[in-house]
């Protein structure tokens, strides 16, 4: 069974939600689309809550989030009753602190 990823994004992150969306699911991942589904303007919130509390599920091990606010996703993701362990990077590197 492929490991499932759920993946979200505000209207700032849309574009590049998108294409790692499609890579990981080329690399056989099973890619859950939290959203948003456009380039219309929304709120990082809607998104990045939904996906902490993926995480802090224990269901997935990872998840990927691309918003404009660039901390608001790992406050998120670290605030409560979610309780998970997010980061913020430019590179790959640095995001294996995170969970």
């Amino acid at each position: 069974m492929a490991e499932r990823i759920p993946i979200a994004a505000d209207h700032a992150g849309y574009e590049l939600k998108e294409k790692i969306a499609k890579a990981l699911s080329d690399l056989g991942f099973d890619v859950k689309d939290l959203g948003t589904h456009s380039p219309s303007s929304t709120d990082y919130a809607d998104y990045a809550h939904p996906l902490a509390q993926e995480g802090a599920s224990g269901d997935v091990r990872r998840g990927v989030g691309r918003l404009g606010t660039g901390p608001g996703v790992p406050y998120a993701a670290t605030g409560p009753p979610r309780g998970g362990g997010g980061s913020v990077s430019a590179s790959p590197r640095p995001v294996g602190g995170g969970r």
